[in-house]
């Protein structure tokens, strides 16, 4: 792990991968309610980079080459690819399932049980405003969310 900055917090039952990056204020293993502090392992793998006041929930199994914007909240029990980028204020909920090579942009909420679509032309979620929020299926499989939260 690269100490990137000393004012983080991680929880026991995390393991971490090589070559990752943590900035102030990031929390990582957080267990959820009724669960207690290391009951959960939370795996982050190698050369991810976290950035400020990213909030990690225990249970999830992230993979290589994870990058988060400033403030992402990621619940517990999910399972995240490799290569995949989260943007500046996003939510994932729980029991979320994330293929490889995918980006989520600013301000995105994943609600719980959802898998978002993925392949190795990196899929790209969308948040934007619409009137009626609701969710469509774009040209260049582009998934775009309507409306904010679901």
């Amino acid at each position: 792990m690269i100490d990137s900055m000393s004012n983080y917090r991680i929880y026991a039952g995390v393991r971490l991968g090589s070559q990752v990056v943590i900035e102030d204020y990031c929390v990582l293993g957080v267990p959820p309610r009724g669960v207690s502090e290391g009951e959960m392992e939370t795996i982050l793998g190698s050369q991810a980079l976290l950035r400020s006041h990213t909030v990690i929930y225990a249970g999830n199994i992230i993979g290589d080459s994870f990058q988060t914007g400033n403030k992402v909240n990621i619940r517990e029990l999910n399972r995240i690819g490799d290569n995949v980028s989260v943007g500046t204020l996003s939510v994932i909920e729980h029991h979320v399932e994330i293929g490889n090579n995918v980006r989520i942009h600013s301000q995105a909420f994943i609600p719980e049980f959802s898998v978002p679509p993925s392949s190795d032309d990196m899929k790209k979620l969308f948040m934007a405003t619409y009137p009626g929020g609701r969710a469509r299926l774009c040209e260049a499989n582009l998934l775009v969310f309507f409306g904010g939260l679901f």
